[in-house]
């Protein structure tokens, strides 16, 4: 019984650690890009404006809270290791180069609203390469 518990407690630790991780890749990585230009830019932002960047971040932000709480709430390891290699890779793929490729193009900005539809692709896809491991370790 104690061997569970101590069991129970590093897969625990292990869980929010990996969830603290992948938040705050996500922070560095398309969050504080994104947000550099918007308080840059030394104006008072309108109540519209301020909303649809809140919107826009928090859409973006959107697959990081859902690992998160899926992280926290799952018993099983793997639940919680493939969708953060997975979404760590996709967010540094989608990001690594930010601001040189919004620079480039102005109407690249339409791809903050649809990368976080692919971030959510791709969770889900990691999610089910983490239930077929499970699946098979389990036979």
């Amino acid at each position: 019984m104690h061997n569970s518990n101590n069991t129970q407690k590093s897969n625990m630790t292990l869980r929010v650690f990996m969830s603290s991780i992948v938040i705050t890749f996500g922070l560095y990585i398309m969050i504080f890009p994104v947000l550099k230009p918007i308080l840059g830019l030394g104006q008072i932002m309108d109540g519209t404006k301020s909303w649809v960047a809140l919107v826009i971040l928090i859409f973006l932000f959107l697959p990081n809270i859902i690992y998160s709480i899926v992280a926290i709430k799952t018993k099983k390891l793997e639940y919680v290791i493939i969708p953060a290699l997975a979404l760590i890779g996709a967010e540094y793929y989608f990001f690594h180069n930010y601001q040189t490729w919004i620079a480039s193009n102005a109407n690249a900005a339409i791809a903050l609203v649809i990368i976080p539809i692919y971030l959510m692709l791709i969770l889900a896809i990691s999610y089910g390469i983490a239930f077929v491991v499970v699946k098979i370790r389990r036979v």
